[in-house]
């Protein structure tokens, strides 16, 4: 079996997702290391990206804190980047992504035009049935959220993710005292096409797909203090220990 974790800093702003990427990879090297062939993470392989948007990653502290898209070329355009996470091909073009290059949330001149997606999107492909788990990690909000963000219509296994989204909430608020809001993406939170999480689930057809909002729920922003990031981090460990147990169980 084998568990995903990808899709941190797909927008270059939110710099916590990778530092809470990297957090989660320390912790289950840690576990492993132990040779405990009990443990939570023993018996899986996982996939962790911690940076997906590098050139806007590096844009966001070099030259625009809040800058969002990644970085490439846009043809008729003096306007640069395309929002990766409206560029995958389930429901592009949809709620929430613009046709224009200078919006922040531009979709692409069509689906996969970046090279980030492309090679994600192929990757998961090449893993299509193996897959059990994925989780996409993003600031802020404090929110669990899964299919589907592109429309208010529920999946068939809607109790499912439900059930395993609060779960996932419950051990955030027990191990570390926060509240997470969990439910479908577009009725939780908002509605959205042409993202990751959606795309995960009905193309790569990985069951158990979700978007993690990171901390916090408006006083600080995509600007968390130092003091915030590794509260943020053990948040995401926590949600990420739960949907492992459910993979490997």
């Amino acid at each position: 079996m084998i568990l995903l974790l990808g899709k941190q800093g797909i927008h270059a702003r939110e710099w916590v997702t990778p530092a809470a990427a990297l957090y989660i990879l320390h912790q289950v090297l840690d576990n492993l290391s132990s040779d405990d062939a009990n443990s939570t993470f023993s018996g899986l392989n996982y996939y962790i990206l911690p940076v997906v948007n590098p050139d806007g990653y590096e844009y966001s502290h070099t030259t625009d804190r809040f800058w969002r898209k990644n970085r490439s070329a846009n043809n008729g355009s003096s306007c640069m980047g395309t929002d990766l996470n409206r560029n995958w091909n389930h429901k592009w073009a949809g709620p929430d992504s613009w046709s224009d290059p200078c919006h922040m949330n531009y979709r692409g001149a069509q689906p996969f035009s970046e090279l980030e997606t492309q090679a994600m999107s192929k990757y998961l492909l090449s893993k299509t049935g193996e897959i059990k788990g994925y989780m996409s990690l993003h600031s802020y909000g404090q929110n669990v959220l899964f299919p589907w963000a592109y429309s208010y219509t529920r999946p068939s296994d809607y109790k499912d993710l439900y059930d395993l989204a609060y779960y996932m909430a419950y051990k955030i608020k027990l191990e570390n005292k926060a509240i997470y809001k969990f439910g479908g993406a577009a009725e939780s939170y908002y509605i959205a096409s042409g993202g990751s999480q959606d795309w995960a689930k009905a193309a790569a057809k990985i069951k158990y797909s979700y978007t993690l909002e990171l901390r916090d729920t408006g006083e600080y922003m995509f600007s968390l203090p130092p003091s915030e990031i590794m509260k943020a981090s053990k948040d995401a460990f926590a949600a990420f220990t739960v949907l492992t147990q459910k993979v490997k169980n």
